[in-house]
């Protein structure tokens, strides 16, 4: 008797770990305090810029990140002069831009996929701005769609809102001084999703093999890891921090990846 009992509780044991492991890998997106942005609701387009022929239809996916955040999320889309504008304007008869679904319910620590689609008839060209706007428990969270309705696609269409990253480019310490930059994402028409900040020394600027770190230089990004969202500006801070050390010039190589691609910068620093 006492071994089927043991048993029969060692079977519950298993049943409980399963359930519980279930519930983590079914959010991915939640983190460690310092993972910066996990107390917000993140999402946006996979892609920004559609071009068809007159007569074709189109199609791109709306990701949001839910976190810490939970309701219902409702869609409203229609056109507008251009990016960063909210203010609506007619759409031609023929064009057509939707969200399916168009409203749901979001539970917390999920990614959820929303089909947009993009409807023209034969006789349409030009291109359109649409705002796709969701709406949850208060916060409302925008992207633009740009649609470019033509024979022959113009050149650069799809790269008019790049990610760039900006920070100075030197700093000049004393051995023994602290220094902290400020830094700056701007995301473009980059996908929501994580980005990761790394960075380690190199011999010269534009030159991207990691050398080692003299001792006596100390350097650090908070934070390492941002959950972003299209056309957002995020800040991050570079801390240097300088002991016994050679004067001389150092020199790092600060890479910025993830959904937004690769952005690649130098900082120098000057140790007088």
């Amino acid at each position: 008797m006492k071994s089927i009992s043991k048993k029969y509780f060692l079977i519950s044991i298993f049943i409980i770990f399963i359930f519980v492991s279930a519930i983590f890998l079914n959010h991915p997106t939640k983190r460690g305090s310092a993972f910066k942005g996990e107390n917000e609701i993140n999402g946006g387009l996979v892609e920004h810029a559609i071009y068809l022929k007159p007569g074709e239809t189109g199609k791109t996916q709306y990701l949001i990140y839910t976190n810490r955040y939970e309701g219902t999320v409702r869609f409203t889309v229609y056109r507008v002069v251009g990016v960063g504008s909210n203010n609506k304007i007619a759409t031609p008869n023929g064009l057509n831009v939707s969200v399916n679904p168009v409203e749901k319910e979001l539970k917390p620590y999920g990614k959820y996929v929303f089909n947009v689609f993009i409807e023209t008839n034969k006789n349409l060209t030009g291109t359109y701005t649409f705002l796709i706007r969701a709406y949850i428990n208060g916060k409302v969270l925008n992207d633009w769609l740009r649609v470019m309705i033509a024979k022959n696609p113009s050149p650069g269409f799809a790269s008019l809102y790049l990610p760039r990253v900006k920070h100075v480019g030197s700093v000049t310490l004393r051995a023994g001084e602290s220094a902290d930059i400020n830094c700056m994402l701007y995301t473009g028409e980059s996908p929501p999703g994580v980005v990761k900040i790394k960075m380690y020394r190199v011999e010269d600027i534009y030159k991207t093999k990691e050398i080692p770190m003299p001792k006596g230089l100390n350097v650090s990004v908070i934070p390492s890891e941002l959950l972003v969202s299209p056309h957002r500006t995020y800040s991050f801070k570079i801390k240097v921090k300088t002991g016994s050390i050679p004067p001389g010039k150092y020199v790092l190589c600060i890479t910025v990846y993830g959904c937004i691609g690769t952005e690649t910068g130098w900082l120098t620093i000057n140790v007088r």
